[in-house]
C-alpha cells in the first residue's frame, strides 16, 4: 500500500504506533489499524535517535536553543545533535574559543567524553563509534579511546566507502576490492573479504551472519568474520556500486534490501531468511520489485508493528512523501505501489477566463473517510503541480501541460464534517509549494491562486 503525505518527515514510534513527524502534519499508524491518517503536526522534531527502529531520544528546536527529550528526561542545549545509541547522543559543540568538538553524553546530558572535531563522518554503534572523512578513520570506545586507526584508498567514489553494522566495521584500505573487518566485539581486525567492484551495503542477520551486497549479488558472511563468502542471490544484470544507495533491514520472515539510484529503476529486494541459513551453493529464491513510478525510495526503512515500511517521495517534486507498507508475507508485487486514494476520485479542465488556458477540478467522493478524502486530493494536486508548474521544487525534465492558469478547484463530498486539520491541509498545500517551493504555472505569468474548495456533507 501506498500512502501519501506532505512534508519531509522524520519516523517516530509511540506506544500507540507508528507515526511520521513533519512541520505540516503527521502520519500516525496505529497498531491494529492498517491504514494511516493524517494527524495535526506536533513540535517540530529536526531530529531523532533510533535504535533498532525505535526512537530512543528526540531533539527539537525552540527558539534559540535546542531541547532534547529522553526517558531519563529533558534538558536544553545550544548545540548540533547528531544522533546516538540507547546509552548516548552524540553533538557537535563549539566551545567559547571556536573550536568544534565531538562529544558524547548520557541522555540526561551528562558528559561522557568529548575530542576534537577531525573528521566529518561517523557511524554509531551501541559500543563504539567509527569517524573518518575520505580516507582516514578511526574507531573509538564510549570513553573516547582510539582502539584502531586506518588509513584508506583517497578516492570519493562509493564503492570506497566503509560500510558498517552494529557489530562489524569493513574498511576498503586497497585498490582491490578487498575489506578488512573490525570486529566491534573483540575490539580487533578479524580477518578480510573480496567482493566484486565494491560494498553497495551490509546487512547484519538475526543469526548473527551477515549479508553483503556486491556488483555481483548478495552473500552471506557467517557469523565468523573471517568465514568464507556464500553467494546467496545473484543479480540479473550488474549493479553499479557507484550509482545505488542502500537501505537493509529483516522482518523475521525476510531479508529486505532496498536500491535507489539516480535515473535508474527502484529496486526492492526480498530474500527469505530461512534459505539464507541453509549451507550449500545454490542460491536462494529472492523476490524481487522493480518499479520506475514516480515514486523514489528514500531513506527510511524497517518493521514496525508488523508492518514493513519505506520511504519514498514523488521523483519530480520535491517535499511530496509517501510510505510504502506490506507484511512480512506478503508477495512482492506492483499492487503494493498502488496509492490508497478514495474510491471515487475525478479530474477534468475546465476553461479558463483567460483564452486557451484551463484551470484544473479535482472531485473526491468518499463515504468512509474524510481524511482520506483530503489526501486523496493532495496526491491529485502534487501530481498535476509536477506535470504543470516550473520552479526549484519541481525537477521535472519536460513539463506537459503550459496551458494552466494556476487555479485549482476541489470539491469533496463526505460523510462526516472535516477537523481543523482536514479543512486548511490543502489550502496549505497549495501555499507551501508556491511560497517555499517557488512554483508557478510553466510558460505563464501567471501565480499559483488559492484553491476554491467546496465541502459537500452527507453520504455519496
Amino acid at each position: 500500500m501506498l500512502f501519501n503525505f506532505w512534508g519531509i518527515a522524520a519516523v517516530d514510534t509511540t506506544p500507540a504506533g507508528l507515526e511520521f513527524v513533519s512541520e505540516e502534519s503527521r502520519v500516525m499508524l496505529t497498531e491494529g489499524n492498517s491504514t494511516p491518517l493524517l494527524k495535526p503536526p506536533v513540535d517540530q522534531y529536526l531530529k531523532l535517535s533510533i535504535g533498532g527502529n525505535r526512537v530512543v531520544g528526540s531533539f527539537r528546536k525552540e527558539g534559540d536553543h535546542n531541547r532534547i527529550t529522553h526517558a531519563q528526561g529533558e534538558w536544553v542545549s545550544m548545540h548540533s545533535f547528531l544522533g546516538g545509541q540507547p546509552s548516548y547522543a552524540f553533538f557537535n559543540e563549539e566551545q567559547d574559543d571556536g573550536q568544534d568538538l565531538y562529544v558524547a553524553r548520557r541522555w540526561d546530558g551528562e558528559l561522557i567524553f568529548q575530542m576534537p572535531y577531525y573528521y566529518a563522518e561517523r557511524y554509531l554503534a551501541p559500543t563504539a563509534i567509527a569517524l573518518g572523512n575520505q580516507q582516514q578513520w578511526a574507531v573509538y570506545d564510549l570513553a573516547g579511546t582510539k582502539l584502531e586507526e586506518i588509513t584508506g584508498v583517497d578516492r570519493s567514489e562509493r564503492r570506497w566507502r566503509p560500510r558498517f553494522t552494529d557489530d562489524l566495521f569493513f574498511f576498503r584500505t586497497t585498490e582491490e576490492p578487498i575489506y578488512q573487518v573490525y570486529d566491534v566485539a573483540q575490539r580487533a581486525f578479524a580477518g578480510s573479504i573480496s567482493v566484486v567492484d565494491g560494498l553497495v551495503g551490509v546487512l547484519a542477520l538475526p543469526s548473527g551472519g551477515t549479508l553483503l551486497v556486491d556488483a555481483e549479488g548478495v552473500k552471506l558472511l557467517g557469523a565468523s568474520a573471517g568465514s568464507a563468502l556464500r553467494t546467496v542471490h545473484r543479480f540479473d544484470q550488474p549493479l553499479d556500486a557507484d550509482g545505488n544507495d542502500f537501505l537493509g533491514w529483516h522482518d523475521g520472515t525476510r531479508a529486505c534490501m532496498a536500491f535507489t539510484g539516480w535515473l535508474q529503476p527502484q529496486v526492492l529486494l526480498a530474500i527469505p531468511l530461512s534459505g539464507v541459513g541453509h549451507a550449500g551453493p545454490v542460491p536462494v529464491q529472492a523476490e524481487e520489485l522493480r518499479w520506475d513510478t514516480p515514486w523514489e525510495i528514500t531513506n527510511q526503512c524497517g518493521l514496525v508493528d508488523g508492518l514493513n515500511y519505506l520511504t519514498l517521495r514523488r521523483k519530480d517534486l520535491l517535499a511530496e512523501s509517501a510510505l510504502l507498507m506490506w507484511r512480512p508475507d506478503e508477495p512482492l508485487t506492483h499492487a503494493l505501489l498502488e496509492p490508497h486514494l478514495s474510491p471515487g476520485v475525478r479530474v477534468t479542465q475546465p476553461p479558463s477566463p483567460k483564452k486557451g488556458k484551463h484551470g484544473y477540478r479535482i472531485e473526491i467522493e468518499d463515504a468512509s473517510s474524510t481524511n482520506r478524502a483530503v489526501r486523496s486530493a493532495a496526491f491529485e494536486l502534487g501530481r498535476l503541480l509536477s506535470e504543470s508548474c516550473s520552479g526549484p521544487y519541481n525537477n521535472a525534465q519536460v513539463i506537459p501541460d503550459r496551458q494552466f492558469d494556476g487555479q485549482f478547484y476541489i470539491d469533496i463530498t463526505c460523510a462526516a464534517e472535516p477537523d481543523a486539520l482536514e479543512r486548511g491541509y490543502l489550502a496549505d498545500y497549495i501555499q507551501y509549494f508556491r511560497h517555499w517551493g517557488g512554483l508557478s504555472p510553466a510558460g505563464s505569468r501567471a501565480a499559483l491562486k488559492d484553491p476554491v474548495i467546496t465541502w459537500n456533507i452527507g453520504v455519496p
